[in-house]
């Protein structure tokens, strides 16, 4: 099973709503019901997604008072590798940061 990556995510910032372009490898799905984007764990479903990009709208049930955001790529079981910050900087752990506003 391939592991999705995170190579980067455009804006670094943003709102409820607003969109996310997630760049990324190996992001496969058999359906596109399978895909998920996970931002600190609040759950939303891709507007776009093919395995190199992901646009993803940051979900209404993220609670986040400033600070960073981790978005995780899922698909039939697979987990996002380590990605990178929007900014260039590797992430810390399996996910990639953005930071809320």
């Amino acid at each position: 099973m391939v592991q999705p990556g995170i190579e980067s995510i455009v804006p670094n910032a943003g709102v409820e709503g607003g969109e996310v372009i997630i760049t990324c490898r190996d992001f496969v799905f058999s359906t596109y019901d399978d895909a998920r984007v996970l931002f600190s764990g609040a759950e939303t479903r891709p507007i776009s997604a093919s395995s190199t990009r992901v646009i993803a709208p940051v979900p209404s049930n993220l609670f986040v008072d400033g600070g960073e955001v981790y978005v995780t790529l899922e698909s039939n079981g697979s987990v996002s590798d380590r990605g990178r910050e929007a900014g260039g900087e590797p992430a810390s752990g399996s996910e990639s940061r953005i930071r809320s506003r």
